[in-house]
């Protein structure tokens, strides 16, 4: 059993044994799920949370939970799988300063406050990236996901990775890249690169969280459509109600900016408020 003393001093390939033998505990691995098993990454991320109260989404092997509770003040994390408890503890990974539980992240509000950090799960990426963003009242976020997705929340509007994640995580946040991460850092190996970013919540979001997230939903399903026809098929808005120099552009011309102009509009004319999903 390894000691938690002993897992600082761990190499990656003592990691990638035991993440072997949680897969024989009966842990799903491969798929989306992959473990960051490099010391040097895994310090990375957690030094950066140094002295925060932090919440971390997915423990998994507790490999990076154990990391964070040498730097933060206070860790609590949760997993939504209700094996992990079990199976850590098997494992002797269990960390001593770290309250563990077992919650859908999806779905759970932590409380306000707080730096939260995770390695998500491809599969959920952009469901939990927003839900974080918008529900969970954070002081950081700080997330490990992959590079595409990265490029996706700094893109500018034109560009190819620019979406409607582009432009709630631009409107909501300030986005720091902190640094890509290679496919051998992690285990079983991904087929892309990662990155860690850190996303600092503003204290004027540019634009009303519900409003955003449902205007958004609708306008960037047609990205290659001029706006004006975008929003007349979603709201039937004329060219008179569109502004003069928003006409001839297409959704993915729209900068950040432009699309809390058209909020506000929508907004004011009824068509859509902080109540509408």
């Amino acid at each position: 059993m390894l000691g938690v003393n002993d897992l600082y001093a761990a190499d990656k390939w003592t990691l990638i044994r035991l993440a072997k033998a949680a897969g024989r505990l009966g842990v799903r691995v491969g798929g989306d799920v992959h473990f960051m098993v490099d010391p040097a990454y895994l310090n990375q991320v957690a030094s950066l949370t140094s002295g925060d109260d932090v919440f971390e989404v997915g423990f998994g092997l507790c490999y990076l939970t154990n990391y964070l509770t040498r730097y933060a003040r206070r860790v609590s994390a949760c997993d939504v799988n209700p094996t992990m408890v079990k199976v850590v503890r098997t494992l002797g990974l269990m960390p001593i300063y770290a309250d563990l539980f077992i919650c859908d992240a999806l779905t759970y509000t932590p409380p306000p406050g707080l730096t939260v950090v995770s390695n998500i799960p491809y599969s959920i990426t952009s469901p939990l990236l927003l839900r974080m963003l918008t529900s969970y009242g954070a002081r950081r976020i700080i997330v490990t996901l992959q590079r595409e997705v990265a490029k996706r929340l700094t893109a500018k509007p034109s560009s190819r990775d620019y979406g409607r994640l582009s432009v709630i995580a631009q409107c909501l946040s300030s986005i720091r890249v902190i640094r890509d991460i290679p496919p051998w850092a992690f285990w079983p190996r991904p087929r892309v690169y990662s990155t860690i970013v850190e996303l600092t919540p503003l204290l004027k979001p540019c634009g009303d969280v519900k409003v955003l997230e449902s205007l958004t939903g609708k306008i960037f399903t047609q990205p290659n459509r001029r706006v004006v026809k975008v929003l007349r098929h979603f709201y039937g808005l004329s060219e008179s109600n569109v502004p003069r120099h928003l006409l001839n552009k297409r959704v993915r011309d729209l900068a950040a900016g432009d699309v809390i102009e058209l909020a506000k509009i929508l907004v004011d004319m009824g068509v859509i408020g902080n109540n509408t999903s």
